[in-house]
């Protein structure tokens, strides 16, 4: 295995450790559920695209990241299904939390009152 390549595992498993230690304290601390998503899915895509360099795979798309990990690790079965099944969901629950509106979440964002000079005082507590 190419230096390179190596480098790049062993900073994708920092990153993917990083995230994991962020999503414990957005839950733990923060009871940031949009957060705590997004930083568990990014903990679970870095750790796969560091799996996924061992082979000499790369994608520049989250989609090919688990797509690539499921055709070249859970379905060959070299890893379990529910490695597949977790980085799968997480991908999906990060892409309803990041871009799709929560279900008793204003559409409208406290940030745009604040631009317009609105008072927000009290209003954090509700998101």
């Amino acid at each position: 295995m190419k230096e390179e390549t190596k480098q790049y595992i062993s900073m994708r498993i920092q990153q993917a450790e990083d995230a994991l230690a962020d999503a414990i304290v957005l839950f733990d601390v923060r009871a940031s559920w949009t957060g705590t998503i997004n930083r568990a899915y990014y903990a679970v895509f870095y750790a796969a695209s560091a799996v996924l360099a061992t082979r000499d795979l790369s994608t520049s798309r989250h989609t090919g990241v688990v797509s690539m990990f499921g055709s070249e690790f859970v379905k060959k079965e070299l890893l379990s299904p529910e490695l597949g099944r977790i980085l799968h969901r997480l991908f999906e629950m990060r892409q309803r939390s990041d871009y799709h509106v929560p279900p008793n979440r204003p559409a409208k964002s406290p940030l745009n009152a604040s631009v317009k000079g609105e008072n927000l005082s009290g209003t954090s507590r509700r998101f």
